[in-house]
């Protein structure tokens, strides 16, 4: 977790999300606050409540009851996911300076990446971005990847 908000996983919402209607400010650890549910396997708004069971306080510091997050996500539009999409790639370009997966690079080596995409299910007619694909499935459409080092 420290090297997440190192990294920027708090600073990065704070400065470049604008959700103007809500009036509790701080979309940094709100964002942080849904990411680590997310990385706990939360996959709806009941879950949250699974980071303040406990002890998981002490792990996920920036517990946040569901009702706070709930208000929050009420006011995003698509383009709010679209800004926090911009936010994971630059958050993933400070991981990337901070930690690099595959050691320096050397020109010495190859890294080879698999690109695949995946349909993650929603429900409801009003999801912005969804649609039905080849699958007749309604959901989003996910882009998934995978490097590997030979």
């Amino acid at each position: 977790m420290r090297l997440a908000k190192d990294a920027g996983l708090h600073s990065l919402p704070d400065e470049w999300l604008s959700v103007p209607t809500d009036n509790d400010p701080d979309a940094g650890l709100k964002a942080a606050t849904l990411a680590d549910c997310i990385v706990a396997g939360a996959d709806s708004i009941r879950d949250i409540a699974v980071l303040c069971h406990g002890a998981m306080k002490q792990v996920f510091t920036g517990c946040l009851p569901r009702q706070r997050l709930g208000v929050f996500l009420r006011f995003f539009t698509f383009g709010h996911v679209r800004q926090l999409d911009a936010d994971v790639s630059r958050l993933l370009i400070n991981l990337a300076r901070k930690a690099p997966l595959f050691g320096a690079p050397s020109g010495e080596s190859f890294v080879f990446a698999e690109v695949d995409d995946t349909i993650s299910e929603v429900h409801g007619y009003q999801m912005q971005g969804s649609g039905c694909g080849y699958s007749g499935i309604r959901g989003l459409n996910n882009v998934l990847d995978t490097a590997s080092r030979e």
